[in-house]
């Protein structure tokens, strides 16, 4: 469905510069919960693709939609668990609290790998060195947590 859609905005510039335009709204919307979305999540999105295609523009089930599409759903509920768990008058802390240990830390880590990571600035192997050297004279228990600190691990 998208390969004919993709060659619709090709041959289209209304259509392009429509689609730009209703994909940076929904990615912005999208951002704003927690949910990362892509242009081609965006093609998939029957609001975006009729916004394109029509005058009418973005309609407000867009977010919907896009939290529908498979590749979305679980990092949308994942979003969802985290912000409710922002708050301490929720009803997830009460389900979490019933969690045996294991299922704790699963869910925890679950929870990490769906948030968004912040980029890094790669080391110069001058700082790479300095770092080795700086860890190598620390105390065996700080050494890891030194080397998370500085990116080398």
């Amino acid at each position: 469905m998208t390969e004919t859609f993709d060659n619709i905005l090709a041959s289209d510039q209304l259509a392009q510069a429509r689609f730009e335009a209703a994909s940076a709204k929904l990615i912005a919307d999208a951002a704003q919960i927690g949910i990362e979305l892509t242009p081609d999540d965006c093609k998939q999105v029957a609001s975006v693709r009729l916004a394109c295609l029509t005058d009418m523009g973005l309609t407000d089930s867009a977010l919907e939609e896009a939290k529908r599409l498979p590749q979305v759903a679980l990092a949308a509920q994942k979003a969802e668990l985290a912000r409710q768990l922002s708050d301490s008058e929720s009803a997830a802390h009460a389900e979490i609290s019933r969690l045996n240990p294991s299922q704790k830390m699963s869910l925890g880590r679950e929870i990490e790998a769906a948030r968004p990571r912040e980029e890094r600035a790669t080391l110069s192997p001058e700082e790479t060195a300095a770092a080795m050297r700086a860890i190598q004279a620390l105390p065996a228990g700080a050494r890891l947590s030194y080397a998370r600190k500085v990116g080398l691990a």
